[in-house]
This record gives structure tokens, C-alpha cells and sequence, in this order.
């Protein structure tokens, strides 16, 4: 199976307004990684801000701590390698994240990894855990002064295309279930709900009550007898 394409083989974006002068989308290098970790904490809602802060070794900073693993840590689904950016006018308004889902643990290793975190991030680690196969969409997210250029669109499309290209039978996705316009666009996508776990709440959460919902589509042209 081959691997997703780079960005010169994606199709070229067009300026999204009219003083943008070259808008292109290309592959993210070790170099990006704080835009990279701006758009983790940014599509997350601070919760990876959050593990960062509770994880760093004493004395370095929780976005320094996110940065090194995302120059550094394959096994994060928010390293460079998985992650495209958005640029307008040479400058990055945003990027979009995604990659071949695996089983990663055991039953016995997941259960490990579980209790050894704040009980906020086992409930989004737990449904993210349950996808085992197809082109797994991640983080996706624009910075706020290039919102309203209709980027987030893009951004849906970009990471639809990489899905396709990577030849998986399935695409899947954990979106907030308050966050009602994405929730809306997945859904009219054709994405169907798979399950639901609560997303409890942690320090600077914009929301309680809500839930993570993990979303899955059968991608045209593949078959699931195959």
C-alpha cells in the first residue's frame, strides 16, 4: 500500500481572498512544530496543552515538552510527519493532521497506559483507541486571524483527499458533540456515529456535558468483504 502523496501531488488551492497572493498546502517538517503544536492545543480545546503541562520534566515549558515530541516521537498522531499546513501568502493559517490507524496496545498494555492518566484525557485516548484500521483524521484547526476564508472547508477537503489516497477501506474521526457545525458537516459527509464516551472536564475546558463521538465512513470504492 502506498504511502499518502505529498503535498505537489494534492491539487493546488486557489487564493481565498483576494489580497492573498499564493495560497498552497504543503507537508509539515520538524521545523513547523510550534505552528504544529498551536494547532493541537487550538483543535483540542486545550486538553493536550493540559497533558503537556502535567507531563514535562521539571522546568521546561508545556508548549517546549509538545514541541519536542512532535519533532521527535513518531508514535504521537500530532507528529510533523502526519500533519499538512495551510499557507497564505507564505504565511501558515492552519493545518490538518492524519494517518494509518493500527492497533497501537494491547488490551493489557491500553489498560496500563490508562491508569497511569488524568481521567479527562482516558475518556478521548479510550474511543480513540477502538480504531484499529483505516485512514484515521486527526486534529484540524485555523488560526483565528484567517477565519472566515472558509479554510476549515479546505481543510475538511484536504484531509478527505489524503484519506482517499491512502488506499484504506474506512475514514474515521472523534469530533465534539457540541461543536455542532463540524458535527453537521461530518455528518451530511456521510460519516456515521460509531460510539460515545463523555468528555469530562479539566482545567480551562470551554464545555461540560458534552461528549466525544467517534465517527466512521466507508470510503468510495472499497469493500468491506475484501
Amino acid at each position: 500500500m502506498s504511502e499518502p502523496p505529498s503535498a505537489l501531488e494534492l491539487p493546488p488551492f486557489r487564493p481565498l481572498h483576494p489580497g492573498a497572493q499564493a495560497s498552497t498546502v504543503r507537508r509539515a517538517t520538524a521545523d513547523d512544530a510550534l505552528a504544529i503544536a498551536l494547532i493541537v492545543d487550538q483543535a483540542g480545546d486545550g486538553l493536550e496543552l493540559w497533558y503537556w503541562l502535567n507531563s514535562r520534566p521539571r522546568g521546561q515549558s508545556p508548549f517546549d515538552f509538545g514541541m519536542d515530541l512532535i519533532r521527535n516521537d513518531p508514535g504521537v498522531f500530532y507528529h510533523y510527519s502526519n500533519c499538512y499546513l495551510v499557507e497564505l501568502d507564505g504565511k501558515i493559517a492552519g493545518g490538518a493532521m492524519g494517518h494509518r490507524a493500527r492497533p497501537r496496545w494491547t488490551p493489557e498494555s491500553l489498560a496500563t497506559l490508562l491508569s497511569g492518566m488524568p481521567e479527562a484525557a482516558r475518556a478521548l485516548v479510550e474511543i480513540e483507541s477502538r480504531v484499529t484500521d483505516g485512514w484515521q483524521m486527526m486534529a484540524g484547526a485555523v488560526f483565528r486571524p484567517y477565519r472566515g476564508l472558509k479554510l476549515g472547508a479546505a481543510l475538511v477537503d484536504l484531509s478527505w483527499q489524503l484519506a482517499l489516497a491512502s488506499g484504506e477501506k474506512w475514514a474515521s474521526l472523534v469530533v465534539d458533540s457540541e461543536n455542532e457545525r463540524a458535527f453537521k458537516t461530518y455528518r451530511d459527509f456521510g460519516f456515521k456515529e460509531v460510539a460515545r464516551s463523555p468528555k469530562l472536564p479539566y482545567p480551562g475546558s470551554p464545555t461540560v456535558g458534552s461528549e466525544w463521538v467517534l465517527c466512521r465512513i466507508e470510503l468510495p470504492g472499497a469493500s468491506t468483504s475484501a
